[in-house]
């Protein structure tokens, strides 16, 4: 899942069928489950190197780390947790980020599905779900500070917007306090979808028979 994603547009209608499915009908459950979070079927083995591949850590005490875990198999509730400390712009600017969420991929119904949204600005395949008990939790914060020629707190950014708050109120703002919904958004690579909502589909049918208990 990369919460975390990128693309542009299929111009015409996404389609499901038989040949995605065949691409995915031969994989283990560990490995279906990672082609729905990571879009890549050996994400589990190592979870923190498949996320953290490309992320620079250049600065004292910068850190990046993810996993991936199975709660309860029989549901397909999952949790992915993914955190990074990261300095960027030569010392500009620091950024915090903590994600825990947890997934309940049998109570989700597939049959109301429409076509993906196109995200804009990060280029990917958003595709939305419901169900009838909550099938999505978060917690966790994002943030970042920018910083004075001293490496000191200067100001806050959060979604990209710059803040003349204090630190404290900084963190604050971009920390999230524990939720839970019945609905949810996963993004995806345009060319990786179907495989991934062939994954969806199959572990359902194998694997979690759609049903599964609140979180």
């Amino acid at each position: 899942m990369r919460t975390v994603t990128r693309l542009m547009s299929l111009g015409g209608a996404v389609v499901l069928g038989a040949t995605s499915a065949a691409a995915v009908n031969t994989l283990t459950f560990n490995e279906l489950i990672s082609v729905v979070f990571f879009e890549d079927e050996r994400a589990y083995l190592d979870t923190k190197t498949f996320f953290c591949q490309y992320i620079a850590l250049n600065g004292p005490g910068d850190y990046c780390n993810a996993s991936l875990r199975v709660i309860d198999p029989t549901t397909c509730k999952t949790e992915v947790l993914r955190e990074l400390q990261i300095t960027y712009g030569g010392g500009a600017g620091r950024e915090f980020m903590r994600a825990r969420e947890v997934f309940t991929l049998a109570s989700l119904n597939l049959s109301t599905l429409k076509e993906p949204e196109i995200d804009e600005k990060s280029g990917a395949f958003r595709q939305r779900f419901e169900a009838p008990i909550d099938i999505y939790a978060h917690e966790g914060f994002q943030y970042a500070f920018l910083l004075d020629e001293a490496g000191g707190y200067k100001a806050c950014r959060i979604d990209g917007k710059e803040m003349q708050v204090s630190e404290d109120d900084c963190v604050k703002a971009g920390t999230k306090e524990p939720s839970t919904s019945k609905k949810m958004t996963l993004g995806f690579n345009p060319d990786k979808y179907n495989r991934s909502m062939a994954a969806i589909r199959w572990l359902q049918k194998t694997y979690c028979p759609a049903g599964g208990e609140p979180l």
